[in-house]
């Protein structure tokens, strides 16, 4: 009976071995695939949610990051908008973001570093950790000359300082010592995230009340739709982005300030070159007269007018302006120029009604376009 036993407990070490070497096998394929793949190589846009982030989103785009001529060389950061979210990428478009429209006129080397839902600290943190090498291998640390970084700062009006807030009260109730584990686990064992998603999408397949709970949730907002009409053509849209309609004027100075001061000091500890792009929101862009908005801190208050949220709008451009002009940091609005587009026709999306669609980003390239040779160090 002893012998049984004791066969039994080596049978399943033996198992567990296996299992154990197996697994690290197949992370180590998996670890060495996910860190070569493009978009030029044809990687399916499917499977970047099972790459654990920020990097996946750094690597896939096909920007032109050897050029040559490095004092052409731009990194862009931000949040989604920066990274080309909207009905391009979903309907695997292959020039989905303005960074692909920018790259098109062949002049630039661009770095991507933006990440859905960050914030401007927030990305800056990320681009460090990376720089310490304690992310995935990524294009930015392959590429970037760190002693000539031309970096342009992508700001959305929306939901960049309510996502300032939220990720700070996130730090605060998770400690340093579990993003470093979570950090670590990314970079060495990327394995665990492609199984965390799989599992998760096997759940949601088979709890079949999920569709119940997600009709719900829309009849919800359905009483809180907002319609918007160009050319006889009418959309309904659920509560839209607004200029942060959430915060008090306290809290908007706060975050403003925090953004502004985690760009000086950037600024002064690598000599970077900043240029700071404005991206109006949706309710600052169609102005409609009565404005549903998405709520972010639970707030609970969910409207304002057309008048108010322009009102707010241009605050926000205001100080930012006024705050970035005195760093000489050089702040450009798109605002203007997009709303001549938006007042004829829609810029965003059917599938993806946040973002633009690919006349949207084809239009914030082409406002940037004149002026990225001002965002170059040798031009200053």
């Amino acid at each position: 009976m002893i012998i049984l036993k004791k066969g039994t407990i080596n049978n399943l070490l033996i198992l567990f071995c296996s299992c154990l070497l197996s697994l690290l096998s197949i992370n180590t394929v998996w670890l060495f695939y996910i860190t070569r793949f493009d978009q030029k190589d044809g990687f399916p846009r499917k499977f970047l949610k099972y790459i654990p982030p920020p990097t996946s989103s750094w690597n896939y785009p096909d920007l032109n990051n050897n050029y040559p001529n490095q004092l052409n060389q731009f990194l862009i950061i931000g949040d989604s908008y920066a990274e080309g979210a909207g009905d391009a990428f979903l309907n695997n478009q292959y020039n989905y973001s303005a960074s692909h429209f920018l790259n098109q006129e062949g002049k630039y080397s661009i770095l991507l570093s933006a990440n859905s839902g960050s914030s401007i600290p927030s990305q800056l943190k990320k681009l460090e950790n990376s720089f310490q090498n304690i992310l995935l291998p990524n294009k930015v640390n392959k590429y970037l000359d760190r002693d000539n970084i031309n970096l342009m700062a992508f700001f959305y009006e929306g939901n960049d300082l309510e996502h300032l807030i939220i990720l700070k009260n996130y730090d605060n109730q998770y400690s340093d010592k579990n993003e470093r584990i979570k950090r670590y686990l990314n970079k060495n064992f990327p394995l665990i995230k492609l199984i965390q998603i799989s599992t998760s999408k096997i759940k949601q397949k088979l709890k079949s009340h999920n569709r119940k709970l997600s009709k719900i949730k829309f009849d919800q907002n359905s009483t809180r739709q907002v319609e918007i009409c160009r050319n006889n053509k009418c959309r309904v849209f659920n509560p839209i982005q607004s200029a942060a309609p959430e915060l008090t004027t306290i809290q908007l100075d706060n975050t403003i300030s925090e953004t502004v001061q985690s760009l000086v000091n950037f600024k002064e500890k690598y000599n970077a070159n900043i240029c700071f792009i404005y991206i109006p929101s949706i309710a600052t862009i169609y102005s409609p007269e009565s404005i549903y908005y998405q709520e972010y801190l639970g707030t609970g208050k969910g409207m304002i007018t057309s008048k108010e949220n322009r009102e707010r709008s241009d605050y926000i451009r205001k100080r930012f302006s006024s705050s970035l002009n005195i760093e000489e940091i050089t702040f450009y609005d798109s605002t203007n120029f997009l709303k001549k587009f938006s007042d004829k026709e829609f810029i965003h999306g059917i599938k993806d009604p946040k973002h633009f669609n690919q006349k949207g980003y084809k239009l914030l390239a082409d406002y940037l376009s004149p002026k990225i040779s001002h965002c170059l160090k040798k031009n200053k």
